[in-house]
């Protein structure tokens, strides 16, 4: 019975370390809490990896000090700025498994 309750342990712990997506949808600029500026719904955190793929300049304010695990910049175009909160906030690229920080060609 206790191998059947480590194993079922191991495998909720293992579904809730995956890593969930956000892509912002805020448009030209927003806010980093906004959860509606983010599909699905919420604010990016420790276990998520962002995209931001507008194809088009994106400003987002008031980034806090946070950790994400992945940051994607991708679609020819897309021209991401991300201002802190904060002087002295810091967002952390935490990593997780492949590639942890990308901007595609034509995009900065």
């Amino acid at each position: 019975m206790k191998h059947i309750l480590r194993a079922v342990f191991l495998i909720v712990a293992l579904a809730g370390a995956a890593a969930g997506q956000k892509t912002w949808i805020g448009g030209g600029t927003g806010t980093w809490g906004a959860g509606a500026s983010w599909s699905p719904a919420g604010v990016p955190g420790p276990g998520d990896a962002v995209t931001v793929n507008t194809g088009g300049a994106v400003t987002i304010n008031n980034v806090p000090s946070t950790s994400i695990l992945q940051l994607f910049v991708t679609n020819a175009g897309t021209n991401l700025t991300l201002q802190a909160g904060t002087a002295g906030n810091t967002l952390t690229i935490a990593g997780s498994t492949g590639t942890d920080f990308t901007v595609a060609t034509g995009c900065s």
